[in-house]
Formats: C-alpha cells, sequence, structure tokens
C-alpha cells in the first residue's frame, strides 16, 4: 500500500494548478526569526533561512510551481507509457528498481518531482524523512571534506544544508498527513501560517530546538544558557514565544485586501507586500517580547 501511496501522490502532484509549497514569510522570515532566537549571528540566520526559502526557488527543489509546464508533460509520457505496457504499472508498484529508475535516476521519467516529493515532506511518514535528510546532510558534508574544502566553505555549506533542512522539517508539521488527497483537498492554505497556526506554532518550536542542537554540535555550548538569559529558559516560554512569531506571520496575510479571498488564497501566490508585513511584525514581535 504504501508504493501505491507514493506512486498516486506523484501522479496527483501534478494534476493541480496550485503550488504546492510553503512560502516565503513561512520559510524564511519566520525561521530568520528564530534562527536569530536560538543564537545564531545575523550573518548566520540570513544565511540559514535563506537556504530554507531557496527550497521553494530552485527549479530542481521545487515541489511545483515554476515546474508545473516540465512536470506536466512528464506526466503525460508516463500515463502513455502506462497504456501501451500494461504490466509496467504492476512493476512500479512491486519492483523497486523499476520505481526507482522512474523517479530517482538522473533520466527518469519522474527525476525531477520524486525528489521534491521527499525535500518538502510529501509524503506519510514524516520521521523517516527528517532521519533521511539528516542522512544526507552527513553525507554531503563528508563529500566536501573529502574533496578538500577548506574551513570557511564547510562552514557555510554547513548552514546552507541546515536551512535546507529546516524547510522540510516545517513542511513535515504542516503538510497532509495523505500525500495522495491531502493537497489535493486543502489546496495552498495548508502552506499558510494563517491557516493552520498550531500547527506552525509547533514547527517553530521544533525548529528552535533543531537549532540548539546545531548550534551545540558546532561548539557552542552556553546555547541553554543565553536562551535563559533573554526570557527562552522553558519549552513553555519558547512555545509562547513561536505563537506570537507565527501570529507575527499570520497577520502579514490579512492586511493585504487583495489577499482576503479564500478563493483567491486558495490558488494565489504570496504578494510583496504580504512579505513586507510579515518581516514588520516580526521584527516588532521579537523587539517587544525580549524587551518585555
Amino acid at each position: 500500500m504504501k508504493r501505491i501511496g507514493w506512486v498516486a501522490a506523484l501522479l496527483l502532484l501534478v494534476s493541480s494548478s496550485f503550488a504546492l509549497a510553503g512560502d516565503e514569510p513561512e520559510h524564511r522570515v519566520l525561521v530568520y526569526g528564530l534562527a536569530i532566537a536560538a543564537g545564531c549571528s545575523e550573518r548566520e540566520a540570513r544565511l540559514i533561512a535563506n537556504s530554507s526559502w531557496s527550497m521553494d526557488m530552485n527549479h530542481t527543489t521545487e515541489a511545483m510551481h515554476g515546474a508545473f509546464r516540465e512536470d506536466v508533460p512528464a506526466i503525460t509520457n508516463v500515463v502513455q507509457a502506462l497504456r501501451k505496457d500494461p504490466g509496467l504499472a504492476a512493476r512500479l508498484m512491486s519492483d523497486d528498481k523499476t520505481l526507482d529508475r522512474f523517479i530517482f535516476d538522473d533520466k527518469g521519467a519522474l527525476s525531477r518531482i520524486g525528489p521534491a516529493a521527499f525535500l518538502h515532506a510529501l509524503n506519510p511518514k514524516k520521521g523517516e524523512t527528517t532521519a533521511a535528510f539528516k542522512d544526507y546532510m552527513q553525507t554531503q558534508m563528508d563529500s566536501l571534506r573529502q574533496s578538500g574544502a577548506g574551513a570557511e566553505q564547510l562552514r557555510q555549506a554547513r548552514l546552507v544544508l541546515m536551512g535546507q533542512y529546516l524547510h522540510m522539517y516545517v513542511d513535515s508539521f504542516v503538510h497532509p498527513d495523505d500525500p495522495v488527497f491531502g493537497h489535493a483537498k486543502e489546496g495552498h492554505p495548508a502552506d499558510y501560517a494563517y491557516a493552520h497556526p498550531e500547527k506552525f506554532t509547533q514547527a517553530a518550536l521544533g525548529t528552535v530546538k533543531e537549532l540548539r542542537g546545531f548550534l551545540k554540535e558546532d561548539g557552542r555550548h552556553d546555547v541553554d544558557k543565553r536562551l535563559e538569559t533573554i526570557g527562552l529558559g522553558s519549552e513553555e516560554k519558547q512555545k509562547e514565544f513561536c505563537a506570537k512569531l507565527v501570529d507575527a506571520v499570520a497577520r502579514g496575510y490579512s492586511q493585504d485586501p487583495d489577499k482576503q479571498n479564500v478563493v483567491q488564497r486558495y490558488t494565489g501566490d504570496v504578494s510583496p507586500e504580504e512579505v513586507r508585513h510579515a518581516e514588520k511584525n516580526v521584527e516588532s514581535t521579537m523587539n517587544a517580547f525580549f524587551k518585555g
């Protein structure tokens, strides 16, 4: 059944015209604020946040949207192949090598879509996805070390990989559990903080925890002490802070009168005005929280 779900999910990913990915307020603005709070420098936080947002902007990693024109012909070719060869469907459901060739080989018919489903947690087993991504991060770092990369290059690569990981990590909280019917039913609002504030709050709280571990691995063992100093020493306080930050992002949407219509929001993109509102709200929320 798991294999059927994956194949069906991949087919459905290209059957809808809306983008199946989060948006800049959630994946860049929110992550930046969380990284600053966790103890990253401004430069580190910016690189992590930009790398998180890049997953929706890079053609090879975005879930859909700009790649839609490429994905539709690809899936059309697969449908035609299935019609010509009735046995192909059975092999896709039962043979790992056949499915891998379609999804993960560079020249596979669905080579762009397969990794995208993984990178945006579009599968029913989120925990396995996050663990696999951490293995991927370690493999990438080992490869860079073996290639002779210098200390600064390794440090930057680690920040970029962490940002990419956090994109998938946040998605794992907010994307529908059912990869087949989830997005088809909920549409784009599944990716917005205003639609699922509690899920995003849990994602934000988990992100702080992930960043704490990340910084400790970097030798910064004063992370927890610093959090106590700024009033974020307990999980209760961290959750309160995360909820306020998520609310700040969510309020950025409501301030754009052209985007308040539910139907428009179902298919529309985030406007530059909404991003600016989110940035302003997050900044003022962080200033108020830490001053208080």
